[in-house]
């Protein structure tokens, strides 16, 4: 159907290329909106509702059904229920007259937080074939009173509807620096993303700028050989020939000839990164190391140790220097150590150089740097290559306090005790005095001292380089949601330290409040099998929740062409979970629907993918097995399908905190 009504969020979201998606207990990027928008959320009291991603599948059929991935955030300061409309576009505009695709519940959704949302999606059966942006909307019809009305909505992946391959390339990948006239390799990634089986060839080519050509110059072809809907294949192409000199894009195209009938026909070039081609050297610090600690304050000599290389193709000499800086950007400004020469260097060859020199620098911790040819006193090939960052280390003789780790429950109801612990190390250069180290609840994975408060306990004077474990039971006085487990140690800087910016750490997230957890622990499946058998999967799924499951969901098998499972990769089959108690676990069988297509592909799990049982936690309900390959013969054993190299398929089992 189609949308009726037109709401304050039908807009453009000028920003779209800037956000940085967040997951749940993570906190809406604020910097993303207005400075009047950023005020009223910290006076209001009101929620401020926002779409951080919307994720999809790159294909679909008409009258098909798939899921997409959404996360949902409230910026804002109140809790709020609310609801996200997935749409169909024909342009990155939101507006009433797109298709309304799928619906789905957020939950409560607290103050800071995200909930990533798996929301079905049923593609019309009439009147849909074509390229679409997928959008989601959420509050389309302004029943929540917020901050902000005009950020509701996000555009996001183009889907392409209809019968036919959908060839792209995903990756080029090829040499920094050439000599003239020598042939090279040039890695492609190629991708089928549509919804039939297709076979092409890949043509190389060298242009000038990021914009690819028939004009171009092309020097080299392979193929792609049949790739399933879904599946990749990763090619080394040689070169037929070298590349004049210059400084050229290295640049792939599938399918030029239009030789395969596509959904899409204008997607089919990749452009990588600029490839120097000419004669010179190449000066690169491969590695760097020095003291373990600095003297402070002193024109004591300290010695480094950088070794240089030249990756060009001309023999030559250079200087290299010694830094010292506090960060890890390199600049002429950061405290000079010392230089030395760089004897002359073959092509291909590598050379450690001693480097001496006084250290003059405050308390405090540093990086060790070397930076070759700084001056840029010689022709290079490549000149932005020539620094390399080793160690940091400590100045001066002072404690540094850490927390190493920490860590808690996984769900606690609201006022029950929650037992944290850390581990607390001195890193610095000499003995830390007795100490305190503070635990908190955060909304964020920041924490600061605005955050709830567990508890305060004692850390014992610790020697340089030793650690202490410490522990304090607090009661989670918060609302109910999700809540990271934090520990800061000397908080209030009573210890004077080599660096007080590195005192806190955050650790996992805590589910708060009455509800199950569900998460899938074990997953096992053959590591191969005949093109004509029927898949078979056994999934292990447990609730860690502080109620029982009300049996109202699913666990799901999908077959993905990468490592990351998403609920838009393809279902192969699920099976409906019984409830299960606190702590309780269950084993369930999943049998294919239908028999997988050829090729090597990851497995993955997914409990509750409709979000049908209220739950303290929704994202950590995915589970990445390994790979299964199906094929005729045990030749499709050699590497999964885009030739990324994956573990044997038997899931390990998960010990959760």
């Amino acid at each position: 159907m189609r949308a009726t009504r037109q709401q304050g969020w039908w807009v453009t979201l000028l920003m779209a290329s800037a956000v940085a998606g967040c997951s749940r207990g993570a906190p809406g990027p604020a910097e993303l909106f207005l400075d009047s928008v950023v005020g009223a959320v910290a006076t209001s009291g009101k929620p401020d509702l926002w779409v951080s991603s919307v994720v999809g599948p790159s294909s679909a059929t008409p009258g098909s059904a798939s899921f997409v991935t959404v996360t949902a955030c409230n910026q804002g300061a109140g809790r709020v229920d609310s609801e996200v409309k997935l749409y169909l576009s024909g342009d990155s505009s939101l507006s009433s007259e797109d298709f309304v695709v799928g619906r789905a519940p957020t939950g409560l959704l607290h103050p800071k937080q995200c909930a990533t949302l798996h929301v079905q999606a049923r593609v019309p059966a009439q009147g849909s074939e074509g390229l679409w942006y997928l959008g989601a909307v959420i509050d389309s019809e302004d029943t929540v009173s917020e901050v902000s009305e005009t950020n509701n909505g996000r555009v996001g992946n183009r889907v392409a509807i209809g019968s036919g391959a959908e060839l792209v390339v995903a990756r080029v990948r090829a040499p920094a620096s050439l000599s003239p006239s020598a042939r090279f390799e040039t890695e492609v990634e190629v991708c089928n993303e549509g919804t039939e089986s297709a076979s092409a060839d890949v043509e190389v080519y060298v242009s000038e700028d990021p914009v690819l050509t028939a004009e171009d110059v092309k020097v080299g072809t392979g193929s792609a050989g049949l790739l399933r809907e879904g599946q990749c294949r990763t090619l080394k192409i040689p070169s037929l020939e070298g590349a004049p000199r210059g400084q050229w894009y290295v640049a792939a195209w599938v399918d030029r000839a239009e030789a395969v009938p596509e959904l899409v026909e204008g997607n089919n070039t990749q452009v990588g990164a600029r490839t120097v081609v000419d004669d010179g050297p190449d000066f690169t610090v491969v590695s760097v190391s020095g003291p373990a600690a600095l003297p402070s304050g002193s024109s004591e000599p300290v010695s480094f140790t950088a070794t240089v290389c030249n990756q060009g193709n001309v023999a030559a000499a250079a200087q290299v220097e010694a830094y010292l800086s506090t960060d890890s950007v390199l600049t002429a400004a950061d405290v000079r150590v010392g230089g030395a020469t760089v004897e002359t260097l073959a092509p291909g060859k590598c050379a450690p150089v001693r480097i001496e020199g006084p250290a003059s620098v405050s308390p405090g911790l540093w990086y060790l740097t070397a930076w070759v040819d700084r001056e840029n006193a010689v022709a290079e090939r490549v000149e932005g290559n020539n620094t390399r960052f080793g160690n940091r280390v400590p100045a001066g003789s002072a404690p540094d306090l850490v927390v190493a780790e920490v860590s808690g429950p996984v769900s606690v109801a609201v006022a029950q005790p929650v037992r944290a612990t850390a581990t607390v190390c001195n890193q610095g250069t000499s003995a830390s005095p007795e100490s305190a180290v503070a635990f908190f609840l955060s909304l964020d994975a920041s924490i600061t001292a605005v955050d709830t408060l567990l508890g305060s306990t004692q850390v014992p004077e610790l020697e340089a380089g030793a650690c202490a474990p410490v522990e304090l039971t607090g009661l989670a006085q918060v609302a109910e949601g999700s809540w990271y487990v934090g520990a800061a140690v000397d908080a209030d800087h009573r210890v004077v330290e080599l660096s007080e910016s590195n005192n806190a750490r955050a650790g996992h997230v805590l589910g708060v409040g009455e509800g199950a957890d569900l998460y899938v622990s074990e997953l096992v499946a053959p590591e191969y099998l005949s093109d004509v058998q029927t898949f078979t999967g056994q999934v292990t799924v447990c609730n860690q929740g502080t109620r029982a499951s009300q049996g109202e969901a699913r666990v799901s098998l999908f077959l993905s062409a990468d490592a990351a499972i998403t609920a838009s990769d393809r279902l192969i089959g699920d099976v409906s979970l019984a409830p299960l108690g606190m702590g309780e676990c269950t084993t369930v069988t999943v049998v294919g629907s239908e028999k997988l297509p050829a090729g090597t592909w990851y497995l993955g799990a997914i409990a509750d993918v409709e979000g049908r049982e209220p739950e303290l936690l929704k994202d950590n309900n995915i589970r990445v097995g390994g790979s299964v390959a199906v094929g005729s013969t045990l030749a499709m054993l050699h590497g999964p399908a885009n030739g990324r190299q994956g573990p044997a398929l038997v899931a390990s089992r998960v010990t959760h905190p």
